[in-house]
């Protein structure tokens, strides 16, 4: 997943080993101004979570994905680079 914002040059980009993500716009943020922060409103920011498939331990395909047996690990590597141009 990859973003950019052109008036400031800031570059994100997220790498996982993970099949999928969750990605949130804080559609409904409202956060009042405090002690010299700047108020956030709706979509002033998102969040890009990599994970597994939503509801894949209920999905038989996937549920190999989710469900350890015992003696098995789980890993997973993320990465979050930024950087501005």
């Amino acid at each position: 997943m990859a973003a950019h914002h052109p008036a400031t040059g800031i570059r994100l980009e997220v790498l996982s080993t993970e099949p999928a993500f969750q990605f949130y716009t804080g559609h409904f943020t409202d956060v009042p101004a405090v002690d010299g922060l700047p108020a956030r409103g709706p979509r002033s920011g998102f969040c890009c979570e990599p994970g597994r498939f939503v509801n894949a331990c209920n999905v038989p395909d996937w549920r190999g994905m989710t469900v350890l047996r015992k003696g098995e690990t789980y890993g997973a590597r993320i990465v979050y680079r930024i950087w501005a141009d």
